[in-house]
């Protein structure tokens, strides 16, 4: 019988050209890294694109794959404004929205998660989508 392998996040790992993504994770090699954004980031909405996609995913190692997370914490009014001039009101629509600045290829490299960690009288924190 295989043993199951482990996985591994290692924080701020540097890549080849000196940059730093915020998780480096892997089950066995190669790895993917994950950039992270609480929902209220002023980089919000180029932070895929701009960060793990430019920085991180074009790492050898992660073979242009890439995670994207945002922990969303429940106060639209704190976000961003889009680049279309919205702001989304839920963690869906804002996953959503991430999702459509992206290209069918990307969509396929880098993975987009919405956590919601907004206070539900009772209720875990969630992850949004898949």
């Amino acid at each position: 019988m295989a043993r199951p392998k482990s996985t591994v996040c290692l924080p701020e790992t540097q890549h080849v050209d000196g940059k730093r993504s915020d998780l480096w994770c892997t089950v066995g090699l190669p790895g993917v890294p994950i950039e992270a954004k609480k929902d209220h980031h002023l980089a919000l909405w180029t932070a895929t694109k701009g960060q793990l996609m430019a920085r991180y995913a074009s790492d050898p190692r992660a073979k242009g794959h890439g995670i994207y997370v945002v922990f969303w914490f429940g106060q639209p009014s704190n976000i961003p404004v889009s680049p279309s001039a919205t702001r989304p009101t839920t963690p869906q629509e804002l996953e959503m929205m991430l999702e459509a600045r992206l290209t069918e290829e990307e969509r396929r490299m880098v993975a987009i998660h919405v956590i919601d960690c907004s206070v539900h009288q009772g209720s875990p924190i969630q992850l949004v989508g898949r």
